[in-house]
């Protein structure tokens, strides 16, 4: 019996690999002759670095950036034994890490995600999966384009300003500056949502209020945005604006889109795809997938779908593990999930489910029960 275990993180709790190694030790306590391979799950969210660290054999790397305010930080990333850099921009530019009182938007900047991608080329490295989410910055990515050596000028030819207050100064951009070593490399877009960078759907008005952009401001940025797809558009020769992700972490996923041609994907199948999922499930028969919560959302391009569509594709049996499950879940039984547990045995207050060792032995015990049900019908057959 040949079993894959790739379990996304537990928010708040779990994360992927010390999830998929509970669930290993469950299977094995009740079939020790099952052969189970533990892989990390993500969604190019919170914990893909982690994923990357725990699961793939990669290193990790620390170098000196500025954060979104322009104080130097010591920013991690990782570079897997393929020599693929993982950079978690919410690592380096994430909400969390800018106090509430200096959440202003329209000055903090993304140069740091720069900074990260130069000390990788210095490394030798070329591939790169760039995990878009949780930003505090709405400057589309100019200041990381900036700290690759593009220029963005005035009227004055003067550099602009960080943050999106400069955006609408755009008069002229030139890529003469520009790292040469860039236009080799290639860059993999992780990201979970489907925004376009402007608009009503774009970056300002959907996630510009949680980074401190007040409700009569969403306007006046949108506008400093689309001037900014504008320039872009002059200097590349196309309008990709309404490109679905581009608007991810503050348009970031725009400049990489539409400057160093990167290829934005579900962020799962990024992950999946490094870890070459496709050459592993043809000898697996169970796959045991999930994360906190598997609910009518988790169709929308979730980890533990994108893990049982591909599994589906080479006719494994897809077990969904979870902490909760919620409303429309049968929908996911209709998208690869072949049945779906709570790891909660009994009632608890929510601290208690979600502490870490608690959550461990949850996932055992579960994945112990399913296992000797599984055992059964493979010894009946």
């Amino acid at each position: 019996m040949n079993i894959l275990v790739a379990i996304d993180s537990f928010k708040g709790s779990i994360n992927s690999f010390d999830a998929g190694n509970a669930v290993k030790k469950g299977i094995l306590k009740a079939a020790s002759k099952a052969n189970v391979i533990v892989k990390p799950l993500a969604d190019g969210g919170e914990g893909t670095l982690v994923a990357f660290l725990d699961g793939f054999n990669s290193e990790l790397i620390t170098t000196n950036v500025i954060n979104p305010i322009g104080k130097v930080i010591t920013a991690e990333y990782a570079i897997t034994k393929d020599s693929i850099a993982v950079i978690e921009t919410a690592k380096i530019i994430g909400l969390p890490l800018v106090e509430i009182d200096k959440r202003k938007p329209q000055i903090l900047t993304t140069f740091g995600i720069g900074q990260v991608i130069i000390d990788a080329l210095n490394r030798g490295i070329k591939r790169f999966i760039i995990c878009l989410g949780g930003s505090a910055t709405n400057d589309g990515g100019v200041g990381m384009l900036q700290a690759l050596g593009f220029g963005f000028y005035d009227q004055n030819f003067k550099s602009i300003s960080y943050g999106a207050n400069g955006l609408i100064n755009i008069n002229s951009i030139d890529d003469v500056m520009v790292d040469k070593r860039i236009k080799d490399c290639i860059f993999n877009i992780a990201c979970d949502v489907e925004n376009p960078l402007c608009g009503l759907d774009g970056s300002v008005f959907v996630y510009g209020k949680q980074k401190g952009f007040k409700d009569d401001e969403k306007i006046k940025y949108d506008k400093h945005m689309e001037h900014y797809a504008n320039k872009t558009q002059e200097f590349i020769g196309k309008d990709n604006r309404y490109i679905s992700g581009v608007g991810a972490a503050g348009g970031l996923g725009f400049a990489f889109y539409s400057f160093l041609n990167g290829n934005i994907q579900k962020g799962a199948d990024v992950v999946l795809d490094a870890m070459q999922i496709d050459s592993i499930l043809p000898n697996i028969d169970y796959v045991f997938t999930g994360e906190g919560c598997i609910d009518k959302q988790s169709i929308n391009g979730k980890a533990p779908i994108i893990m049982a569509k591909h599994a589906k594709k080479f006719g494994c049996k897809v077990i969904g593990l979870c902490g909760t499950i919620g409303d429309g879940a049968h929908l996911c039984n209709e998208n690869g999930i072949d049945s779906i547990f709570s790891i909660i045995s009994k009632p608890m207050d929510l601290e208690k489910a979600m502490d870490i060792q608690n959550t461990k032995i949850s996932l055992e015990n579960l994945a112990y029960q399913i296992t000797i049900l599984i055992k059964g019908r493979e010894d009946y057959d």
